[in-house]
């Protein structure tokens, strides 16, 4: 039993070392495998939204929860998936550090012109409601 638990433990520090997680201003790459690497682009037009987790030591699990279905299965993102969402598999970084979550909403912001352009209306709306009764 014991054995099963040291390669178990050996194959997940592996895993974790050959992880890399790349953020554009369009998409967000997922790279993972340590015999058979694969590569996953997620457009960020296509995310609706992120949802972050705190993992201690200053690093947080982000969920990414697609507008649209999915392409891939659970079993093919594991572990780069939210937990136990197999109907509908959800893109997940895992222990990123705290400081990378405005950065992806800043570029899922700027991903969607119609949030930019929504965001703007309500920054111009808020200074006329300044001192305003309510």
């Amino acid at each position: 039993a014991l054995l099963g638990l040291g390669v178990l433990g050996i194959l997940a520090r592996a895993q974790a070392k050959s992880t890399i997680y790349t953020l554009t201003n369009k998409r967000v790459v997922l790279r993972f495998g340590v015999a058979l690497p694969k590569c996953v682009n997620v457009p960020l037009a296509l995310v609706g939204k992120a949802d972050a987790k705190p993992a201690g030591a200053g690093r947080v699990d982000v969920s990414l929860t697609p507008t649209v279905r999915f392409p891939l299965a659970y079993l093919q993102m594991w572990p780069h998936v939210r937990p136990w969402k197999f109907g509908s598999p959800q893109p997940m970084l895992r222990a990123v550090p705290e400081a990378f979550v405005p950065m992806l909403a800043d570029a899922l912001a700027k991903a969607d012109p119609a949030k930019m352009a929504a965001a703007s209306v309500d920054a111009d709306a808020t200074p006329a409601m300044i001192g305003a009764a309510a």
